[in-house]
């Protein structure tokens, strides 16, 4: 199957590289040239890994065309997966998506004949029936000239090569049976459940999924401060509670909260889709707020044997917002960062692959530490942010840490502090 993908970014280039493992051909078209350019030297415009081996063994079926019209003409459907950040009110700003559609249509007109638009992008309940109205406002006709199709995805940064190839399940959301033939064919060769619904629905699996994970590990945080509090280990709280097969074990993750790309921005245009229909999302409300305020909390536990940090040296840990990624949006470090400059210390940092990119968001502010361990040797205390393998090699003697990802080494510290255990 032909497949063009607008978007590359990372979303975008998994797909592009999985599909084409797959065997179709996929072209790949973003707006921005070093994307672009990476793709099409054999490069990864990102770190994710495994994804470099599939690269290899697929490279030939990955073309990058500098002509989004020229994509649609030459493919059977096109893959929508661009960006849908947040707002200033905190609401899914589908801008990328409509000019993306648009341009689409553009194409379709060119084509002359049907073409299948899939909707990949994090996008709010109903999107796919507005983009429907936008293509027919364009003079395009719904099942001669189009269709459209929610196909989300589940993709977990660090682990996206597992994801695309071993799913839980495929969530196609569709209005006609061609598109449903369409999608199947596409993921014929994924061993994986194929469940068909109709869009809205799809779209609501994927933000329903997101806000529910969020929720989880807002209340793992806070029930790990009263466990905390009363001298309780809330990862075995957690193990034992997580046995119940109604619960199970995931995201129970106590400790600095969560970053990345999708949780934190998913909850705020969860909560303003809520107030769009008149309701409020009182619990996806308070989740982020619980994740929100974690990193100060972090800052309060070093105030507890440092008192003011104005003038001490202490180190982050950790920048990347999950291990086996450069992926720094939301990340729990950098904000940990950012709120110990504005308290006036000495900062240092370190993280195995999202040096490059803190620095293009920390600038000058802070001493960038190449050697976690050189880090240790430099500073007074320690925040860990992300739970990095190497972190657990370190020699935390001597030094006050705390804890946000539960490092066992680090117990070895002269102060150490879990943040909930």
């Amino acid at each position: 199957m032909r497949v063009s993908i607008f978007g590359l970014g990372y979303v975008g280039v998994v797909h592009a590289v999985g599909l084409a493992y797959l065997g179709h051909h996929v072209i790949g078209y973003d707006v921005d040239p070093s994307r672009s350019t990476a793709l099409r030297e054999g490069r990864l415009p990102l770190y994710e890994p495994g994804l470099g081996d599939l690269l290899r063994g697929a490279r030939e079926r990955i073309e990058i065309s500098g002509d989004p019209l020229e994509a649609v003409v030459r493919s059977d459907l096109t893959m929508v997966s661009v960006g849908t950040p947040s707002a200033p009110n905190g609401s899914a700003d589908l801008s990328y998506v409509r000019k993306a559609v648009e341009t689409i249509g553009e194409g379709i007109k060119a084509k002359g004949s049907k073409h299948l638009i899939v909707m990949k992008s994090t996008v709010p309940p109903g999107t796919s029936q507005a983009m429907r109205r936008l293509l027919e406002d364009m003079g395009l006709r719904y099942g001669i000239d189009f269709d459209l199709a929610s196909n989300p995805e589940f993709l977990r940064e660090g682990s996206a090569v597992e994801d695309f190839l071993k799913p839980d399940r495929i969530v196609i959301g569709v209005w006609s049976r061609w598109a449903e033939d369409m999608l199947l064919e596409l993921y014929r060769g994924i061993d994986a459940p194929k469940i068909v619904t109709d869009p809205t629905t799809a779209e609501f699996v994927k933000y329903v999924s997101n806000v529910f994970l969020a929720i989880k590990i807002s209340f793992s945080n806070e029930v790990g401060d009263l466990c905390k509090a009363m001298g309780v280990d809330s990862y075995e709280v957690f193990r034992i509670v997580g046995m119940d097969r109604r619960i199970g074990q995931s995201f129970f993750r106590s400790g600095l909260g969560f970053g990345g790309s999708c949780l934190p921005k998913d909850l705020r245009a969860w909560i303003r889709f809520a107030e769009s229909l008149g309701h409020r999302a009182r619990i996806a409300e308070a989740a982020y707020e619980v994740n929100r305020e974690r990193p100060r909390k972090a800052l309060e536990l070093l105030k507890k044997h440092l008192g003011s940090l104005r003038g001490r040296r202490i180190g982050v840990l950790g920048l990347s917002f999950k291990p086996d990624t450069d992926d720094i949006r939301e990340s729990r470090g950098i904000e940990v960062a950012k709120l110990l400059i504005e308290e006036g210390a000495e900062v240092y940092v370190s993280d195995p692959a999202a040096m490059p990119n803190a620095k293009k968001m920390l600038g000058e502010r802070v001493a960038y530490i190449e050697d976690p361990q050189k880090l240790l040797e430099s500073v007074e205390a320690v925040v860990i942010a992300t739970e990095w393998p190497q972190y657990q090699e370190l020699d935390y003697r001597g030094k006050i840490v705390v804890d946000g990802r539960r490092i066992e080494k680090a117990r070895e510290a002269k102060i150490y502090e879990g943040m909930t255990w």
